[in-house]
């Protein structure tokens, strides 16, 4: 039984900037991901935190490779995954999210 429900954004353009990150991912990687996310949903947050200057974007770090990151929007027990990226692309990462964040209202 899962504790968060976990939604994927979609632009007005119905394009999933998340799960198109997550397919350009090789097998291996988008198993570890695939892992991190079904421990959230159990209520197994580990390393998340509000990224800076922000009251409403959220990152999890997944501490494989070069670092990944996914960005994402929270309200209760139900997540907005927006984007993902890796560590070296965190800043331009976090400007994307956050334009993605002000047309994810309804979605929560």
């Amino acid at each position: 039984m899962s504790l968060i429900k976990i939604l994927i954004y979609s632009t007005d353009a119905g394009k999933e900037p998340y799960s198109i990150w997550e397919n350009k991912l090789n097998k291996t990687t988008q198993a570890i991901v695939k892992n991190r996310l079904d421990r959230i949903k159990i209520g197994n947050l580990g390393d998340i935190r509000r990224v800076k200057g922000s009251k409403q974007l959220w990152e999890i770090k997944i501490d494989y490779g070069p670092g990944y990151r996914i960005y994402f929007v929270k309200k209760g027990f139900i997540m907005a995954l927006l984007l993902g990226g890796e560590k070296k692309t965190q800043t331009r990462d976090i400007e994307k999210a956050k334009k993605y964040l002000l047309n994810c209202e309804d979605l929560l």
